[in-house]
């Protein structure tokens, strides 16, 4: 923390003395007067008391940096931004200004208060040692006043705390045995904290924060969604005991929700429901580059196109994926708030749907503003009437609360069974013994379980046949997180791959999730350099806006053991690429669960056959080209989902409707 010539640091009592010393240890502090009383502050109005508005970086509430004194008229372009119960922020012209005067006035007494800034700070030289004083001034005072210092902290010395992963849990031991704090405010710091490295402990002990009382209903659901990335991402191993976590979370949010919001859908119940109308309901929506935003956007296209239905899509923004760690209920989150203005989107010059977004994009949620939203989205999906809803994705507290009055079907853009509450889960492939099971300890019992199918949209391609030196042997791997998904066992398996022969050379197109790519590319790097013998022999080609032309320059698909895969899987089986995978995740159930292997043995003789044996090359890439085709007979994919549903729904299980 290096403060300038004009910052001002107060401080309010003696403790706090030691504050200051222990972050000298950490950073570059400037000392500069020091103020016994923050309403010294005041100085700087003028003296006809013009109203100054201070633009500041707070990092808790006894410790300020000020700067950039500007004078600015009060107007109507104040917006509150951030509310805690007893404190504000305004924004105004793309800065956050923290002011609060005797009845929000803005007059007399102003003060600058504590908020949820961020600073970027300078820890490089920090050390063990003093990462240890850290921990010892977290254990002599009360630390809740130092949140917003605790998460700049934890941001900027993950690398310590991975290297010394004890040091990690001493700190937070420091926080859960500090009896000056409130409950509440240790939850918030110990979901912090355990959030700075995803391991499946940490996550298991935010699950259980997150079950507690210490949240309320938005928080809840915050931190359920930063469960199901990294769940996702990085312990798809553990399914049956995640699936039960989040799901056992997210009945509890729905609980909650049903109590605040449910009688807000009755309005809904006895509508005339048109037979020719569907709504499409997305938890995100984000760009059509999105995986789960085009699958939304390519059903709405084939509804159209192939069944002849009028479709609405509905985003009910609930998914909040933040874009990096550690958890922070102010963190930046994935959202597109230029949508908030459509009723209408064009997809393309030949096709056009209603459109509704939910225009809640942020954590703290404004109650009185939320049940505006959600009224308003009622009023829509009774003027639009769909005979049935088609929820894409999974886990939407807006669809299960419509089940009750609608049909809702829920199709996850995996293979796997869908969280949720009412309604029906679609099971995009034979229904095992294992999704039976799974949906019934949900409590959703067996008759209401559609089995039937994903469909695949063929992506734009120029058909360019791309020339490769005929003398390498390409294995490509596919993936858009490859700092989660390629890691030290998958690199053995390559390894392995290029002992088969010299001429085998491993190629990745995709892209990484963390925010900062430049460090996850240089890490992906570190990890080829340090491990491998044959770091010449793989090659990070990027995202391919033109999969299909890319994919003519490779010779076989390898999806590495992982939750997801499925679409990449399938647009390699459209160029005729034989594909190896292991039998785990989506990528298994699109190539065929006969033709995928349990051991990374197999995998690598796998590997071994295709590249020695030209005939078994051959018959496995017309398998490839005959599964595609089917996979790809996107009309009759569609007319077989249509159909189960309607089927399904017809049977009167939950509700009391009749569709032909």
């Amino acid at each position: 923390m290096i403060l300038k010539n004009k910052d001002i640091i107060t401080f309010e009592n003696k403790e706090n003395y030691e504050f200051y010393n222990l972050m000298s240890k950490f950073a570059s502090f400037k000392k500069e007067p020091f103020y016994n009383n923050v309403k010294k502050i005041n100085l700087i109005l003028d003296k006809d008391c013009e109203l100054r508005f201070i633009k500041a970086y707070v990092y808790e509430p006894d410790i300020y940096k000020l700067f950039k004194f500007e004078n600015l008229d009060i107007n109507k372009s104040l917006n509150i931004d951030i509310e805690s119960p007893c404190k504000k922020s305004y924004f105004y012209n793309g800065n956050h200004y923290f002011i609060q005067g005797d009845n929000d006035f803005l007059s007399n007494g102003i003060r600058i208060i504590l908020s949820n800034i961020n600073d970027i700070q300078d820890f490089e030289n920090m050390n063990e040692h003093q990462f240890n004083r850290f921990v010892e001034f977290c254990s002599k005072y009360g630390c809740i006043q130092y949140l917003n210092y605790i998460f700049i902290f934890a941001k900027h010395i993950t690398y310590l705390l991975k290297n010394k992963n004890n040091e990690l849990y001493n700190l937070i031991s420091c926080f859960e045995q500090d009896d000056k704090l409130f409950i509440r405010d240790t939850a918030k710091i110990l979901v912090l904290l355990y959030s700075i490295e995803s391991r499946l402990y940490n996550l298991d002990k935010i699950y259980s924060l997150a079950m507690s009382d210490n949240f309320n209903m938005y928080e809840k659901k915050f931190l359920y969604w930063q469960l199901v990335a990294r769940y996702f991402v990085d312990f798809s191993l553990e399914y049956y005991k995640t699936f039960a976590n989040l799901k056992n979370l997210y009945s509890d949010i729905y609980k909650l929700a049903e109590e605040r919001f449910g009688k807000l859908f009755n309005p809904i119940d006895r509508l005339q429901y048109k037979k020719n109308r569907i709504l499409l309901l997305t938890t995100q929506f984000l760009s059509f580059k999105h995986a789960p935003t085009r699958r939304a956007i390519d059903y709405a296209i084939n509804f159209m196109d192939y069944l002849g239905y009028e479709v609405m899509i509905l985003n009910t923004s609930d998914a909040k994926m933040i874009t990096g760690l550690p958890y922070y209920m102010s963190s930046e989150f994935y959202f597109e708030r230029d949508y908030n203005e459509l009723d209408t989107l064009k997809i393309d010059d030949k096709h056009s749907v209603k459109f509704l977004q939910l225009g809640v994009d942020h954590i703290d949620v404004n109650e009185k503003n939320y049940v505006i939203e959600i009224k308003k989205a009622v009023k829509s999906v009774c003027d639009f009437a769909p005979m049935y809803v088609l929820q894409v994705g999974a886990s939407c507290i807006f669809a299960d609360l419509l089940a009750k009055y609608i049909p809702v079907a829920t199709i996850p853009c995996s293979f796997d069974a869908p969280i949720m509450y009412n309604g029906y889960p679609i099971i995009a492939r034979e229904v095992e013994d294992r999704d039976i099971q799974i949906l019934e300890n949900a409590g959703i019992s067996k008759n209401r379980i559609i089995e039937s199918c994903i469909t695949y949209k063929i992506p734009g391609t120029s058909n360019i046949k791309i020339d490769k030196k005929q003398s390498e042997f390409v294995i490509v791997i596919v993936s858009n997180r490859l700092e989660s998904e390629f890691d030290l066992n998958t690199l053995k398996i390559c390894e392995e791959f290029c002992n088969i022969d010299d001429s085998i050379v491993i190629k990745f197109f995709g892209t990484f999730v963390t925010k900062d790519n430049n460090n996850a590319y240089n890490k992906f790097l570190k990890l080829i350099n340090e491990n491998s013998k044959y770091p010449d022999r793989y090659f990070f080609e990027g995202y391919q806006n033109d999969i299909l032309s890319a994919y003519t320059a490779c010779d076989v698909y390898y999806n590495p053991k992982r939750h997801g895969g499925g679409s990449s899987v399938s647009q390699a089986m459209l160029m005729g690429l034989p594909v190896v995978c292991h039998k785990f995740g989506d990528g298994s159930y699109t190539l065929g669960r006969d033709r995928c292997f349990d051991s990374d043995e197999d995998i690598i003789n796998e590997i071994k056959k295709l590249f020695e044996d030209k005939e078994y090359y051959e018959s496995s890439k017309q398998y490839s080209l005959k599964k595609a085709e089917f996979l790809y007979d996107t009309k009759s994919m569609i007319i077989k989902l249509d159909k189960d549903i309607r089927k399904k729904i017809s049977d009167k299980v939950l509700y009391d409707i009749e569709i032909d």
